[in-house]
């Protein structure tokens, strides 16, 4: 499968963007992550129920690199062949997530239905965390059934 978004290394000097993100364990540590609180929060919590997933890299994108999600998961090729699972989370810049809720109506009532919420208790937040939460257990399949057993 061919990278849904074309990146570059970052150079050293560099801490988040552009290029690489940065792992999992690092970013809840960091203080002023330019994440949501309640995307910080999820992965805090996603950390400590699964340790495994410390080292997947989390790199935000602008929306205008993902118009129609809140974040997508993908691999990040090094030079070397090194393969760095990463997921990336969509800044809600200019209200993306609620111009995503209008735009994809029957998506957020899907996803309403399986928080066992009703459709006009979703929020552009809850509907984000659900989107991180999803592309992370994309992660974790990733590492469990590939990374970690490569044959």
């Amino acid at each position: 499968m061919e990278n849904i978004i074309q990146i570059k290394p970052k150079p050293e000097n560099e801490s988040f963007e552009p290029g690489r993100g940065i792992a999992l364990k690092e970013l809840v540590k960091k203080a002023g992550s330019k994440l949501e609180q309640p995307i910080q929060e999820l992965l805090i919590l996603l950390l400590e129920q699964h340790e495994n997933l410390a080292d997947i890299e989390i790199t935000p994108v602008s929306p205008k690199l993902e118009p129609n999600t809140g974040g997508v998961f993908d691999k990040y090729y090094m030079e070397d062949g090194t393969i760095i699972p990463t997921v990336f989370i969509v800044e809600d810049k200019d209200g993306h997530m609620r111009k995503m809720m209008q735009n994809r109506k029957k998506s957020v009532l899907m996803v309403a239905e399986m928080l066992g919420i009703e459709p006009e208790e979703m929020s552009p937040e809850i509907l984000k965390q659900f989107i991180v939460a999803h592309e992370f257990g994309h992660a974790t399949d990733y590492v469990k059934n590939y990374q970690n057993n490569p044959e």
